[in-house]
């Protein structure tokens, strides 16, 4: 019975020891993110395409893209009116934009220099999602402040493991 308790309490001992080894790791990759924000951002800031692509992945996900000039949403109101299968095909494909593409047309317009500043300066939070096996880093930064008429926004930016952006969204 000595030995079934003691074998327990060492079972027990080592899963949390376990435990807390993810956890230091998860706050060592939140760190690592941290620290590699503002260079991320300095890219951006160069307008240097190279600088750029070096921390896109192949494609990135952006809805935003997808309609933030005026050319671009009267392309996706009749993408949506001639094609029955517009919604699968808008998130299965479309909302995937090529890093080339993404850097050229995309970041000068997501990136202005205002929004920078908010980047830079508002209140940001680091996180660690688990998605389906796919680990990735989620940079969450107010963009848009509460107020008594409205939640406030957030852009959020989705980086893969190897510090690559993956993903552009909006929250609301």
């Amino acid at each position: 019975m000595q030995k079934v308790m003691l074998g327990v309490m060492l079972y027990g001992l080592l899963c949390g020891l376990c435990i807390g080894v993810e956890k230091a790791s998860d706050e060592q990759q939140i760190k690592r993110m941290r620290q590699y924000w503002p260079i991320f951002l300095a890219a951006v800031e160069s307008g240097d395409c190279r600088k750029i692509k070096q921390r896109l992945a192949p494609k990135v996900e952006c809805q935003l893209c997808l309609d933030n000039t005026e050319a671009e949403a009267n392309e996706l109101e009749r993408f949506r009116e001639t094609n029955k299968n517009w919604y699968e095909l808008l998130y299965a494909e479309k909302q995937y934009i090529p890093g080339d593409t993404f850097c050229q047309q995309d970041v000068p317009l997501l990136f202005s220099k205002e929004m920078l500043v908010l980047l830079r300066n508002n209140p940001t939070s680091f996180n660690i999602r688990d998605d389906e096996g796919r680990y990735e880093y989620i940079v969450a930064v107010t963009t848009t402040l509460p107020s008594l008429k409205f939640e406030g926004g957030q852009h959020m930016f989705g980086f893969s493991a190897d510090l690559k952006l993956i993903s552009v969204f909006t929250v609301p």
